[in-house]
């Protein structure tokens, strides 16, 4: 395999599995189809120090979900305003405390899953990057302006209870390991520490 390329930042989209509020399946395309950008998170882990013989011994002291960071979202904004007043809806919802899904808690009202493909520079997928439960914290202000003919963009901010990265078996240069394994053991297992691989078939099913 020859060394890679560097990354392209425009080599991404975005799915939507739901989104409170939005009972139709078409309506999506306001979100999969509007994204502009995404600030993918950073990861973190707190550790702490024990003193031993006067050496600090650090150990990791985080739960799996604990301190994950938020993903911000650049959205263009729709003729109509659609894709804003949505998000607008789910929000006051949640501050009001009106239930926009059939389970009945209002934890609930999320997005199931948001998933981010990445691709290569032939723009083929090469992972999936899923945020699950996914609730807004921040939806970004709006710059009316005289005189502009500019496309209006927003942000979203939300928070999250879970990340996974998904990639094709296909893709070589992978080469975890789940602690206590060896790198042979985890690839035929199908598993890396933190990675789940899919065979090469992965994406079929999604929209695009």
């Amino acid at each position: 395999m020859a060394y890679p390329n560097v990354a392209i930042d425009s080599n991404f989209y975005m799915i939507f599995s739901n989104v409170p509020g939005v009972e139709k399946q078409s309506t999506l395309k306001y979100f999969d189809s509007y994204v502009r950008g995404v600030s993918l998170p950073g990861y973190s882990v707190n550790v702490y120090a024990t003193d031993f013989k006067g050496y600090d011994e650090l150990h990791p002291m985080d739960r799996k979900n604990t301190d994950l960071g938020e993903i911000s979202i650049t959205f263009r904004l729709s003729e109509d305003y659609l894709n804003y007043f949505i998000l607008m809806n789910w929000m006051q919802s949640l501050r009001y405390g009106r239930n926009l899904v059939d389970d009945g808690r209002l934890k609930m009202n999320v997005i199931n899953e948001m998933d981010v493909f990445i691709l290569n520079n032939q723009k083929q997928k090469i992972a999936k990057i899923r945020f699950t439960k996914c609730l807004p914290t921040d939806l970004g202000s709006l710059d009316l302006t005289y005189g502009s003919d500019e496309e209006l963009e927003f942000s979203l901010s939300l928070r999250y209870e879970a990340i996974t990265i998904e990639v094709p078996d296909a893709v070589e240069s992978v080469n975890l390991c789940i602690p206590g394994t060896s790198a042979s053991s985890s690839a035929s297992s199908g598993t890396t520490g933190g990675l789940w691989l899919l065979k090469e078939n992965w994406y079929e099913g999604y929209r695009h």
